[in-house]
């Protein structure tokens, strides 16, 4: 009977951490800081231009005229699905005759 040997790993090489050194740190720092010393300023009122102006609406009454769209849309989708089939009709009827 012969018995395995245990394997045995290779040591780990040695890692060494190196950090920044102090000249980098105060490069970087310089330029965090000059980068947040250049931000524009935000805009005065950005509220302003989402609400409507009596000079720029046309309509100053709350009655508009909106456009009738109610109950249309069954018909369309009928008149869409009656043209689809005739569609699919000719091709059939066109590939039925070039055939023959």
């Amino acid at each position: 009977m012969t018995t395995a040997a245990t394997p045995s790993l290779p040591e780990p090489p040695q890692v060494q951490e190196v950090g920044p050194t102090a000249e980098e740190v105060a490069a970087v720092e310089e330029e965090i800081t000059v980068a947040q010393n250049d931000v524009p300023a935000p805009p005065a009122a950005p509220e302003s231009a989402l609400l409507p102006t009596p000079d720029a609406d046309a309509q100053n009454s709350a009655d508009r005229m909106l456009p009738e769209t109610a109950g249309h849309s069954d018909l369309e989708l009928m008149i869409g699905l009656a043209m689809l089939g005739g569609g699919l009709a000719a091709v059939s009827a066109s590939r039925c005759k070039s055939q023959a």
